[in-house]
């Protein structure tokens, strides 16, 4: 919900760096909601999912998409 609020003031600003990779708030919300869509269609059931991963941009994607999918 934070990363929402914050995405029309800061959507172009860095919110995720990994090394030399970088999400802005924009790509992270864009990216996130499109996971979170994918979770809701292909677990419409589960009452959790969890998240088996490195440290990264795409750990922080999953994360944040689980939440959003209301399955954390």
């Amino acid at each position: 919900e934070l990363v929402e609020r914050l995405v029309p003031y800061l959507r172009a600003q860095p919110a995720v760096v990994d090394g030399s990779r970088t999400l802005t708030y924009g790509q992270l919300d864009k990216r996130s909601d499109a996971l979170a869509h994918t979770i809701g269609q292909q677990a419409p059931d589960a009452p959790v999912i969890g998240i088996s991963s490195r440290r990264s941009l795409e750990m922080i994607v999953g994360v944040l998409a689980i939440l959003k999918a209301g399955k954390a």
